[in-house]
């Protein structure tokens, strides 16, 4: 199974979904400019198998990465 990832028409947002459609949260860019899960108040408490939260560490890290070269670049050509 895998999650659904869907990019809202801002830059920086994207709804989870789980396979049945169901809205489980979101993929927001904060004011550090990384992204951060944050979950629907409906699936706020309870459990989380590892399979969904893997997808959502995958998805992060891979919204991240263009940010963290940036960031390693920059401190790399200014040390």
């Amino acid at each position: 199974m895998n999650l659904i990832f869907e990019k809202f028409p801002t830059l920086s947002s994207y709804e989870v979904r789980h396979p049945s459609g169901k809205c489980v949260g979101t993929i927001d860019m904060i004011e550090d400019g990384f992204y951060y899960f944050f979950p629907t108040k409906e699936f706020h408490g309870g459990y989380w198998p590892t399979w969904v939260l893997q997808s959502i560490v995958n998805k992060i890290k891979e919204l991240d990465e263009p940010y963290e070269q940036s960031i390693n670049e920059y401190f790399n050509e200014n040390s």
